[in-house]
């Protein structure tokens, strides 16, 4: 019996959307967000490394919005670029430019079945 990881089963539906969109991961170069799913810093670095163009993060803001209004959307965001530098430098990726698309455009097609 094997686990099941969410952030991969994630990831991998959004290599299948990509190519379904003739996204980066079609090879046809098309634009592609991520719109949705998107709950940690690691969420948005496995979307961006897929090659998408951009994550948007909607549910959470609102959350924090309606919690903490103002002050809550700001400590949201503030939480999540921490997150999201702590897994650049787990992954070892230097920047984010480092880790959009381009340098880990092959680890895609990589990715367990």
């Amino acid at each position: 019996m094997t686990a099941r990881c969410p952030r991969l089963s994630r990831c991998r539906r959004w290599r299948r959307e990509s190519r379904a969109l003739g996204g980066p991961a079609a090879g046809q170069g098309g634009e592609v967000y991520a719109d949705g799913g998107i709950r940690s810093g690691g969420d948005a670095l496995a979307a961006l490394a897929l090659g998408a163009g951009a994550v948007f993060l909607g549910r959470p803001v609102l959350w924090a919005l309606a919690c903490g209004g103002a002050d809550g959307v700001r400590a949201l965001l503030a939480g999540l670029t921490d997150d999201l530098s702590h897994a650049l430098a787990l992954a070892g990726a230097p920047s984010l430019a480092g880790a959009a698309g381009t340098a880990w455009s092959g680890a895609a097609g990589r990715l367990p079945r």
